[in-house]
């Protein structure tokens, strides 16, 4: 793996609260800053071959709408469990055991976990996540450790909404 982007899911929906918190839907903004981060990342980075997953209904909903920016192919949907309230250990251990199969890895899931994973990676200061933000890390090599990764870009809906995306 030479690159890892991971992606915190769209807003969701909590009009319905007889909802389990894993079934929530994402609602409308949520639809659209996927769709717009998606196609910002499109412009700036190769799709990656795997894609991690919370099972949570927003992050599926979320993954499908990021990628219709990318017309000619998908990535591999994985599935993992674990990425649901994931503490720190969870994250890593889900990207070192699809690292060696992508050179572009791609992990979708939720706050606070997520930012804490990017920041352990990052020798930069990342800042705030909010929904459907995208963080795109560099690897000089196979090494996955603290302060490793260099990196290359954080996307955020409401400062790219208006770029023509």
């Amino acid at each position: 793996m030479r690159r890892l982007t991971l992606l915190r899911h769209a807003k969701s929906s909590w009009k319905n609260t007889e909802l389990a918190d894993i079934d929530r839907p994402l609602n409308s903004r949520g639809r659209s800053d996927a769709k717009i981060i998606g196609a910002a990342c499109a412009g700036r980075m190769p799709l990656p071959e795997i894609a991690l997953v919370s099972p949570a209904r927003r992050v599926s909903e979320t993954i499908e709408l990021f990628f219709e920016a990318w017309t000619t192919a998908t990535p591999k949907i994985v599935r993992v469990n674990e990425l649901y309230r994931a503490d720190m250990a969870d994250w890593i251990n889900a990207v070192k055991t699809y690292r060696d199969d992508a050179s572009h890895l791609l992990a979708c899931g939720h706050q606070p976990e997520l930012g804490e994973f990017a920041a352990w990676f990052c020798k930069e200061t990342i800042g705030e996540l909010p929904t459907a933000t995208a963080i795109s890390i560099l690897f000089p090599g196979e090494q996955l450790d603290e302060n490793i990764g260099n990196l290359d870009f954080v996307l955020r809906p409401r400062e790219i909404a208006g770029l023509g995306y």
